[in-house]
């Protein structure tokens, strides 16, 4: 495995490991999936495999881009601002979009081998507070054929993380 695809497994099970804490949930990290037809990681909860997908809905592509630079140490910690050179004035709609595209993508694809699989979506927008998540939510629309049993938003906010549940119950 290449050190890209190694940080980028890593970063999907620190994403797990997040949202497994904010559910407050006693779950053991089994394997990672096999990237065919199984979800990025596999924990064992309550006797049974439960599976969890990871996607990542970045404000803009440019910072999408420089935040990967920055994990794989191509990039040193940026100048204030740069960051965001590339971010839209009027984050909502375009992260909204950028979270249901996300969503229709993860939805269409089948996993398997699970007795439960889980959807992850971690927002990275830093103009992002509890606020305009819960607000952004009401819009976005689950398809209905798909194979995950929750389907959660990861929002990270002033130094902690807050997991929104988009789909499930």
């Amino acid at each position: 495995m290449n050190s890209a695809k190694q940080l980028q497994k890593q970063h999907e099970k620190c994403v797990c490991d997040r949202l497994i804490n904010c559910l407050n949930l006693n779950a053991k990290f089994e394997r990672y999936g096999n990237d065919i037809n199984e979800p990025d990681c596999i924990y064992k909860l309550r006797d049974e495999l439960l599976g969890i997908e990871v996607s990542t809905a970045y404000l803009s592509n440019g910072l999408a881009k420089r935040i990967r630079e920055h994990r794989t140490g191509k990039r040193k910690f940026p100048k204030e601002g740069e960051w965001l050179s590339d971010s839209p004035i009027y984050p909502d709609e375009p992260m909204r979009e950028r979270i249901q595209n996300r969503i229709d993508d993860k939805c269409r694809k089948n996993y398997t081998g699970m007795d439960e699989i889980w959807l992850c979506i971690e927002e990275e927008n830093p103009f992002s507070d509890e606020a305009s998540v819960k607000k952004l939510l009401k819009s976005i629309k689950v398809p209905e054929k798909h194979c995950f049993h929750f389907i959660y938003l990861l929002l990270h906010e002033g130094g902690d993380y807050k997991a929104f549940t988009i789909h499930g119950d």
